[in-house]
């Protein structure tokens, strides 16, 4: 009885600690998407920098990306997780010109998320993530 009691404190805290967390990223959002608009008045006046307009892609990736972390950590869905991994991938890859081995190691990244979100979520992929209920699929039913 007391050992509920405690993990159940204990749970409620970390909640609170993940609204605290959400908030900030709100927070950090916006102020990203004020630096976005900035860089797009700065590609704006000067379109022939090259460096511009990645500098624009590179902040906007962020703000998405951000995004993408609060859904998680609201929705909390193990589908929510492979997106914002696919964000991120998608980030270094378009931002970031790496070479023809990293470029191949990250669309081959992508191509296993998609495969993981496609054959191994599709039933759980926007159901809240609960390890109970993975333990449970574990064991033998006596049907």
């Amino acid at each position: 009885m007391k050992k509920t009691l405690i993990k159940s404190k204990f749970m409620s805290f970390v909640q609170i600690l993940e609204i605290i967390i959400a908030l900030m990223v709100i927070v950090a959002a916006i102020i990203a998407m004020i630096h976005l608009f900035s860089e797009l008045v700065l590609y704006a006046n000067n379109p022939k920098d090259p460096k511009g307009f990645s500098n624009f892609l590179e902040v906007s990736f962020n703000v998405i990306i951000g995004l993408e972390f609060l859904k998680m950590i609201i929705k909390q869905t193990p589908g929510s997780v492979v997106e914002v991994l696919l964000f991120a991938i998608s980030r270094q890859l378009v931002v970031y010109h790496g070479s023809a081995v990293e470029n191949f190691l990250g669309v081959l990244a992508i191509a296993v998320l998609f495969l993981v979100y496609r054959y191994l979520l599709v039933g759980s992929a926007n159901e809240p993530f609960s390890p109970m209920r993975t333990a449970d699929r574990d064991e033998p039913s006596n049907k």
